[in-house]
């Protein structure tokens, strides 16, 4: 998005630690910054996500953690498109996190219990969404405890929230970890969805991909599905 008007928006004191909210895709929504860490959860439709210029494709459950003036912005494939906000500052969750600023070094301190000397060394500009947990319910639990504000929701909130971030931290430093041990159909599969996600929907065919790793389509297709859970052309759809 060179060129691009980019908007920022700042985080306000009044709205309380953690704040919650619904949003559904408009037309003259611009890219964007915020002066605050934003906590994404697609909940209907699918379309582009641009974080920071690298693009990822996304549909329901798909999580994103957006840090400190980090430019992004949605262009939606389907309509409605809608995602639910958490907004929050991690120097203001607990005392143990006042050092904590930003969410780079938030996650590591959560996984690690130490403090993160490069933040840049953290890559948080991909879809978090884990193929083995859906946290969607989590947030819709959240939302609702935010609009109701009954006795306790700021708690049941933050907890909510740490449970999240701690999930998504021990995917990412998990991940890097065992990366090495990681099985060459995984490393292909892996490489595959990255390759989605970077191109044009449907610009590049099951065919293509199969022959590009010197593999038979219907092999290519069984290993897509073991670790995908869908066929090839539903998570294309």
């Amino acid at each position: 998005m060179t060129g691009a008007l980019v908007s920022r928006y700042e985080y306000n004191p009044e709205q309380g630690k953690i704040y919650m909210t619904s949003s559904v895709y408009r037309p003259f929504l611009i890219e964007h910054t915020h002066g605050f860490v934003e906590l994404i959860c697609i909940t209907r439709g699918c379309g582009i996500h641009t974080i920071d210029g690298h693009i990822v494709r996304t549909r329901r459950g798909d999580i994103f953690l957006i840090d400190y003036g980090v430019r992004h912005n949605f262009h939606p494939l389907s309509e409605p498109f809608e995602w639910i906000n958490c907004i929050f500052r991690p120097e203001l969750l607990c005392d143990v996190f006042s050092t904590q600023e930003s969410a780079a070094s938030l996650l590591y301190y959560i996984f690690y219990h130490n403090k993160l000397s490069d933040p840049n060394a953290v890559t948080l500009n991909i879809n978090l969404r884990s193929d083995n947990e859906d946290v969607s319910g989590m947030f819709e639990d959240m939302l609702r405890e935010f609009n109701e504000k009954r006795h306790g929701y700021e708690d049941i909130i933050e907890h909510y929230l740490m449970i999240i971030l701690t999930k998504i931290a021990r995917r990412i430093f998990s991940e890097t970890e065992n990366r090495g041990e990681m099985s060459h159909s995984e490393d292909i599969i892996g490489d595959v969805i990255s390759r989605l996600d970077r191109s044009e929907p449907g610009s590049i065919s099951a065919k293509q991909l199969a022959d590009s790793y010197f593999l038979s389509q219907s092999s290519f297709s069984t290993k897509f599905k073991e670790k995908i859970g869908m066929s090839f052309l539903e998570y294309v759809t």
